[in-house]
């Protein structure tokens, strides 16, 4: 079966090489957009320096659209880029005046713009606007139209302040973001802890970077096991140097040489884990815009599970649709595997060397990969690999 493969139109989207390029130490982020582009409907909570909603590709520009969240219980300013013109009422009762375009945190006020411009370059990974002739293009920044949409927080001008930091997690779960991300580290705190936990409960996915020190164990609050951890990756597939890594790493994506926005319509290369988080935080944005019920569970499940080879078409073609049973369960997953190039997928099961020439039926809109000699699994291995041993597969 072929496929349409959308490859944007953004001018520097050639130097994007995490979400696209022939040595395949990239995201492939031209099959996932296939798929999803990213839907408004999922809202990604940026908690970060501040972000330049006033940029191009990210704010309204010439293309007439925006992928900033404008609080709809907030009325909008009667000028659109000065946060002053606001009614002076806080509308929709969350104790917020005026935060139509989200809230600093650190400086307690509606401006969520900030003079450093880390937050911009990590909002512009996640969801820059995408095919739209300007720029660059976000993961889940959608097709010349709106995407993911960004929820926009300061926490901190020029370094995070953990004393808000809780307030802020809190602000993004009561206000519908569906993923926090974060690419900062601070130091721990209960009340950060409490604030991770119910945010993680209530359904909010929670991204965080894993540090820049290069040691062995990942920085707080990547080490909360409320929260997905990201390292970086270079453009041959290697651990970054400055990368933290350790046992409760839970991935690595692109981090070196990353192109994103910059503040004043700027653009130019960064590199960190606060640069490789968003580009998960933009992959689960496109999961959740093709199956919104996805629990934060079956979220890790699906990165963890898939991210071996950085296969983001695969992640959304397992949540294409709602498996009815453990056995629709297995197929799709052995879908994604098969899409992946893996040939051994658990070593305690019968079926391994799966050839891709299996993948050739398809029933009730849903695509199985279907051994050739037509036997089926005993339910228990069906549950053993989904449930993810699958983490003894190997490479072809």
């Amino acid at each position: 079966m072929g496929s349409y493969i959308l490859t944007p139109n953004d001018p520097q989207f050639g130097v994007q090489w995490g979400l696209e390029q022939m040595s395949d130490a990239d995201i492939d982020a031209e099959d996932a957009w296939d798929i999803t582009t990213g839907n408004s409907n999922v809202i990604v909570g940026i908690l970060d320096s501040g972000t330049d909603w006033t940029h191009e590709d990210l704010g309204l520009g010439t293309d007439g659209y925006q992928n900033v969240y404008l609080n709809p219980g907030e009325d909008a300013w009667t000028n659109p880029n000065d946060p002053t013109t606001g009614n002076g009422i806080d509308d929709d009762g969350n104790g917020f005046v005026d935060d139509w375009k989200g809230w600093d945190f650190h400086n307690g006020d509606n401006d969520s713009r900030g003079p450093f411009w880390h937050g911009t370059h990590v909002a512009g990974v996640v969801g820059a606007k995408t095919n739209n002739n300007t720029g660059i293009a976000g993961i889940a920044g959608g097709n010349n139209g709106v995407g993911a949409r960004l929820m926009l927080e300061g926490v901190g001008d020029n370094f995070p302040n953990g004393a808000i930091l809780d307030d802020a997690i809190i602000y993004a779960m009561d206000n519908g973001a569906d993923i926090i991300q974060l690419s900062l580290t601070v130091g721990s705190s209960p009340a950060i802890n409490t604030a991770l936990q119910n945010a993680y409960n209530a359904g909010v996915f929670i991204v965080c970077a894993a540090g820049n020190s290069g040691g062995g164990a990942i920085s707080y609050p990547a080490s909360n096991v409320n929260v997905f951890s990201v390292g970086a990756t270079t453009n041959t597939d290697a651990k970054a140097g400055f990368s933290q890594f350790g046992p409760n790493l839970d991935l690595a994506a692109p981090g070196v040489g990353i192109r994103s926005t910059q503040n004043g319509n700027v653009y130019a290369n960064s590199d960190g884990t606060s640069f490789a988080a968003p580009a998960v935080s933009g992959v689960a944005a496109l999961m959740l815009s093709v199956d919104p019920t996805l629990s934060n569970q079956e979220i890790e499940d699906i990165l963890k599970c898939t991210g071996q080879d950085n296969p983001v078409e695969a992640l959304l073609k397992y949540s294409l649709s709602t498996p009815s049973s453990i056995l629709e369960q297995f197929f799709l997953l052995i879908l994604t595997y098969t899409q992946l190039g893996l040939k051994s997928l658990y070593s305690g099961f019968s079926w391994v060397n799966i050839p891709s020439s299996s993948f050739r039926t398809q029933i009730s809109g849903l695509r199985y990969i279907v051994p050739e000699d037509g036997s089926v699994p005993s339910s228990a291995a069906v549950s053993r690999i989904y449930r993810s041993e699958v983490s003894a597969a190997t490479t072809a």
